[in-house]
């Protein structure tokens, strides 16, 4: 499975890179055929706990159709 980690108004850095890609390993557990897992990481200017500041999201690719899962929090 191949995992790619990109980010918007926001540096990935190792830790955020490697933690994208631990959640990711996650759903293997769920038997599919996943051949990639694309996580957007996106932040915008800090308003005061604002509950969609942030986001990530996660393009699962599987034989089939595609699968898109989507957070919002304020701080990733």
């Amino acid at each position: 499975m191949q995992v790619i980690v990109e980010g918007k108004n926001l540096s990935i850095t190792e830790a955020l890179r490697q933690h994208a890609t631990h959640q990711a390993e996650k759903l293997l557990k769920i038997g599919h055929n996943i051949t990639k897992v694309r996580v957007y990481l996106e932040t915008v200017a800090k308003k005061n706990n604002d509950p969609k500041a942030n986001s990530v999201t996660f393009h699962v690719e599987i034989s089939g159709a595609d699968v898109t899962i989507e957070k919002h929090a304020v701080d990733i």
